[in-house]
């Protein structure tokens, strides 16, 4: 199947449509706040609070699973965001919480519980696991894929657990889908390649900067091949690079926040006592009444300075006296609680821009026998001119085509001319080297629509220099 790539002014978009989906995807739970979000940190507290209030084994099993479909849901939109720095964290994440389903399954099995019902689940949702990680492998930068690759790992490892405890249980073969039995992908023949489309679009931010036009004629835009979308008479090698990325933080300055809780019945084992107790005992013999003197002298059976009192006592027997003793049992007490379970805050926020360094990588390309301009794929070549303060909060099509698929890393654009404005007066503004070029890894999935927007800051990127202007281009590369 073919696509186009289409390109819209400065703004490019991606947008991927999956040509196939299994079905029980459908049911994965979608992504909330993600890391490095406002309350995100909130939310995984909240889990750990209903865990920690979850009597339940299979119950708690249940809960891990559903943390770690989330872990996923927030591992597919930081991949489609590129914020690769996140994905470690959450691929261990996920690892841990299937781990600790499987355990709890382990222990309701120890107390004789069935688990061939939560067993099951498990089974079909780390199926699904796989799928939506391959699907995963494919997106990520090269050194991100060995994350994946593990993780897929994990998936493949909880599925056999699941079923080797749903036949440990049953004694018969388990009616689930199983890991090892999932058919491999076949490899498709060069001839065969898919392509996928990649739409461009244009946008301009709003500024204070009182320019008044800035036109700028782009005479060709240009995407930069990696190894895996390559012809074979191009050599790849991959490179480090240093980029300053920087991105918007809300700042939280107050906060308001409400509890949201619910009833859960809680139930725990405790311990009860029965006493029993037993009088006197003469084992062996019988209990005698006499006469005893007390604090006296006993003369002639009489009292001197005392008197007579009555006793019972044990004759020709043991005595055993009284006493009591206590048994324990063991009961179930359930009592329903009110349990936290989520917080709505209201508060004042402040947005700060945060940048820092980062290493990258990028694969650069060269023909055998030294053409310079390899790897390179066209997206217009023909002229084309927008005023960027008339397009603020306005995306304009820059252009479309249909590329291998693969991972590209580069954009670049040629400028052939430029008209710049300043208080209604026209300004001579210089274009360094009359080329853009962005650094921006994306991947073009075969049977799919992937949609790049180029978001120029115009004000940012208009520098004074004397009477003159040099352009100094801000352009953010957002995927959609």
């Amino acid at each position: 199947m073919k696509q186009k790539i289409i390109l819209i002014g400065l703004l490019v978009v991606l947008v991927a449509t999956s040509s196939f989906v299994l079905a029980a995807e459908q049911e994965m739970v979608k992504a909330g706040r993600v890391p490095g979000q406002l309350f995100y940190g909130m939310d995984k507290f909240m889990e750990r609070v209903r865990l920690a209030f979850t009597v339940s084994n299979i119950k708690k099993a249940k809960l891990h699973v559903k943390y770690a479909e989330e872990r996923l849901a927030e591992l597919e939109e930081v991949v489609k965001k590129n914020k690769t720095k996140y994905i470690a964290k959450l691929i261990e994440e996920h690892e841990e919480e299937l781990e600790e389903a499987q355990e709890e399954i382990d222990k309701a099995a120890a107390k004789g519980k069935s688990v061939e019902e939560i067993a099951a689940h498990v089974a079909v949702m780390t199926y699904k696991h796989i799928e939506v990680l391959n699907r995963v492998l494919a997106q990520v930068p090269e050194q991100a894929k060995p994350h994946i690759e593990h993780a897929i790992s994990v998936s493949i490892k909880g599925n056999e657990q699941a079923v080797q405890s749903i036949e440990k249980e049953t004694g018969k073969p388990a009616d689930v889908p199983k890991a090892k039995e999932r058919p491999e992908k076949p490899e498709k023949p060069p001839e065969e390649e898919e392509e996928g489309e990649l739409v461009m679009q244009i946008t301009d931010k709003p500024g204070d900067i009182d320019i008044t036009k800035l036109e700028i004629t782009f005479s060709s835009v240009m995407v930069h091949t990696s190894s895996t979308a390559t012809p074979q008479n191009e050599v790849c090698k991959e490179e480090s690079y240093q980029e300053l990325g920087c991105r918007n933080e809300t700042v939280l300055t107050d906060e308001n926040c409400t509890n949201i809780t619910e009833i859960q019945e809680v139930c725990a084992n405790e311990t009860f006592y029965n006493e029993s107790c037993t009088e006197d005992e003469c084992v062996n013999g019988t209990f005698v009444k006499e006469e005893v003197c007390v604090n006296g002298t006993l003369i002639n059976d009489s009292c001197v300075n005392g008197t007579f009192v009555d006793e019972i006592i044990c004759v020709n027997g043991t005595f055993v006296p009284a006493g009591c003793t206590n048994e324990s049992y063991v009961e179930e007490i359930c009592t329903n609680e009110t349990v936290v379970i989520n917080q709505t805050c209201t508060g004042n926020t402040t947005v700060e821009e945060v940048c820092e360094n980062a290493t990258q990588t990028r694969t650069v390309c060269t023909v055998e026998g030294g053409e310079g301009n390899a790897g390179w794929k066209t997206i217009i070549d023909e002229a084309k001119t927008f005023d960027l303060i008339a397009i603020k909060d306005i995306k304009e099509f820059l252009g479309e085509t249909e590329l291998a698929a693969g991972k590209y890393t580069q954009i670049r654009l040629l400028i052939s001319g430029v008209n710049l404005e300043v208080d209604g007066e026209p300004a001579s503004l210089k274009v360094p080297s009359n080329k853009i070029k962005l650094i921006h890894p994306f991947t073009i999935v075969g049977g799919e629509t992937t949609t790049l927007t180029l978001d120029f800051d115009a004000d940012k990127s208009v520098h004074q220099a004397g009477d003159k202007y040099i352009l100094k281009p801000t352009i953010k590369v957002i995927q959609e």
